[in-house]
């Protein structure tokens, strides 16, 4: 599995979520995100990885902070291929089980 950990900005925003302050990712490579009010890297979120009260609370975090209702969260969800993106600036690194099982 890939993981974001998140940094203390991440942990005041989603560490109710993520109370280990682990996120999985679909990628430890940030693509670059061009969207109304956003241009920056980011990681991608693998919305199947998190438990059915992550996903109620993330879906619960767009609808309140991001002006969306709860069908254009799911169309948003359903373009991105069950991803959301995470800002890097959130982040503090990531890493990858497959890597660290090839080091050892």
């Amino acid at each position: 599995m890939n993981l974001a950990f998140l940094n203390e900005e991440g942990m005041r925003l989603f560490g109710h979520i993520f109370p280990d302050g682990q996120v999985p990712v679909k990628h430890i490579l940030t693509p670059r995100l061009h969207v109304k009010g956003y241009d920056g890297l980011v990681y991608l979120v693998d919305w199947t990885k998190l438990d059915t009260s992550q996903q109620c609370q993330l879906t619960d975090f767009f609808v309140q902070n991001r002006g969306m209702t709860r069908n254009e969260f799911a169309s948003l969800l359903a373009e991105s291929h069950l991803t959301i993106p995470l800002r890097t600036s959130l982040v503090r690194g990531a890493a990858s089980d497959t890597i660290l099982r090839h080091a050892l």
